[in-house]
């Protein structure tokens, strides 16, 4: 298990034995919960209840929803990392859930969407790289790969991408995280706002959910999308 995840196993978020499981994590501010209101109907957001906000750490628990009748369990994690609003023992409290989750339930998160602002990316991660450390994106990428099932689906979805006005430097910035991800994960540079790449990241996880779920059933849950 990866050095860092190994310490965070003592708090757990109540099992729910005949549910798989999607998760949704990342770090503050990356566009998890506006990824979820992307994907997911209307009526499934309003019993959701997520919040989306400008500030890092608008969402502050684990929100949890059970949807198909209980055999699908979707789950927008905090993020993590490093977040001045939040005390030491907040952030422990968290990663506790979120490792104690994962070992418990790992086996049963047949889709596992991780988020990250491309904006961030290449500050935060070669930072950490200078000072040995493993960027905390791939521990994380790592840590899923470790716990999930050989044949489930991890995706990594680049968001943001709406906020480079100049295109050379954002292809510069979608090249280098291309360079420091795992390359058999698949990426999706994304935009929540005008919604570039989503019809090829709902397409992509709707076909993998569709091997578990009928398509009338998961119409009752997520947004398709539309023939372009």
């Amino acid at each position: 298990m990866s050095q860092f995840w190994k310490h965070h196993s003592h708090r757990v978020i109540p099992d729910k034995k005949n549910t798989l499981y999607m998760t949704v994590t990342g770090r503050p501010n990356a566009g998890k919960s506006s990824l979820l209101r992307n994907v997911l109907r209307r009526d499934v957001l309003d019993r959701f209840k997520i919040t989306v906000g400008k500030r890092p750490g608008t969402t502050k628990r684990i929100n949890q929803l059970s949807v198909l009748g209980g055999e699908l369990t979707i789950i927008d994690f905090p993020g993590w990392g490093h977040l001045s609003s939040r005390s030491r023992k907040e952030k422990d409290q968290l990663l506790d859930a979120m490792a104690t989750f994962f070992e418990k339930n790992g086996k049963k998160v047949i889709l596992a969407l991780h988020v990250i602002d491309i904006r961030t990316f290449r500050d935060v991660s070669l930072r950490l790289e200078k000072k040995g450390f493993i960027p905390i994106d791939l521990e994380m990428v790592q840590f899923l790969e470790e716990v999930m099932a050989k044949k489930s689906f991890i995706a990594i979805v680049l968001t943001k991408i709406d906020k480079f006005s100049d295109k050379e430097m954002l292809e510069r910035e979608l090249k280098l995280a291309r360079e420091h991800l795992p390359s058999h994960i698949p990426i999706f540079p994304l935009s929540n706002k005008d919604k570039t790449g989503m019809y090829e990241l709902q397409g992509t996880f709707l076909r993998y959910l569709r091997k578990y779920f009928s398509k009338e059933k998961l119409r009752d849950v997520f947004v398709f999308p539309s023939s372009r």
